[in-house]
């Protein structure tokens, strides 16, 4: 079932991917594992795709695969 949230603004947005970025570079597992939750639980599923879209291109190879690990 989709449910219809408000977009989250475009500051809170850039603060959640700059913390998660961060988070990764820092290999803060628990960090990052909440702040995906709180992108799953509070955007809409095409703004959190198009977050995570953006996000994984600046992300390293090695980062990419760390975050693979997670699950």
């Amino acid at each position: 079932m989709k449910y219809n949230r408000p977009p989250v603004d475009s500051k809170t947005v850039l603060k959640i991917s700059l913390a998660l970025l961060l988070a990764v570079r820092c290999r803060q597992k628990e960090a990052v594992l909440q702040l995906l939750a709180k992108i799953y639980h509070k955007m809409e599923e095409d703004q959190g795709k198009s977050v995570m879209n953006r996000l994984i291109y600046l992300l390293e190879p090695s980062e990419r695969d760390w975050m693979k690990g997670l699950a």
